[in-house]
């Protein structure tokens, strides 16, 4: 409620009717955009945030203080790195990443030969919390492995890369790049317990856990809310 009584930061009103869905949708989404832009003024325009809200606003449009928060602990812990240099995409955490996906099978290597950028492939994903490639029943699916897990924030990334690496098949009979770019744009048959199941096996060998940089799990403090280091 004191966030909220700040008033409306600066965000793009016209941004967010951009995005699909009805008026309702947009007030709800504006107003935690704006909550989020007075808690921290890295998220001072929303264009930053509102990708993150997205998903939960669709999927609890009725709970703003539950969506505030379980947001704002979704990035403090699964996507600190990720803001290291923003608005830039951070160079040194997706190379560490691009690591990590190419030891998962052959599609990176299937990706550098056609060059098909692996950032213009996984940022939006790790960007939109994978809701653009997922139905609900299957994001929320995703979200209560996670949960189960926000004491490894890597868990996320590593989810995110072994979910397009499941693609294997499908994508290397694209005819290019564009189209490649295309595919992670729109819902897909996801095969979520097979990603799961890949996630936990790079949970336990991936040599660069430590290289991505994540901090340690941080709990939401009751009446305190912490903002990104």
């Amino acid at each position: 409620e004191n966030l909220k009584s700040l008033g409306i930061s600066k965000i793009n009103r016209n941004m967010i009717e951009s995005i699909p869905g009805n008026n309702t949708f947009h007030n709800r989404l504006f107003k935690l955009a704006s909550v989020f832009g007075n808690h921290c003024p890295l998220f001072s325009d929303g264009s930053a945030v509102i990708q993150y809200l997205i998903p939960f606003v669709n999927c609890f449009p009725k709970y703003q203080l539950f969506t505030f928060e379980v947001t704002l602990s979704f990035i403090i812990n699964f996507t600190q790195p990720m803001w290291s240099h923003y608005p830039q995409p951070p160079s040194s955490f997706l190379t560490t990443l691009a690591k990590e996906f190419s030891r998962i099978n052959g599609l990176g290597e299937w990706m550098r030969e056609k060059e098909i950028s692996f950032v213009k492939v996984i940022w939006p994903l790790l960007t939109s919390i994978c809701w653009e490639i997922m139905i609900e029943e299957t994001w929320l699916k995703m979200m209560d492995f996670l949960i189960c897990y926000i004491d490894k924030p890597a868990v996320f990334c590593l989810f995110v890369c072994n979910l397009v690496a499941d693609f294997n098949e499908p994508i290397r009979r694209l005819k290019n790049a564009k189209e490649v770019y295309s595919f992670f744009k729109r819902k897909q048959a996801v095969r979520i317990d097979n990603d799961i199941k890949s996630t936990f096996s790079s949970m336990k060998s991936s040599p660069f856990l430590a290289e991505l940089g994540f901090p340690e799990f941080t709990q939401l403090l009751s009446g305190h809310y912490q903002t990104l280091e």
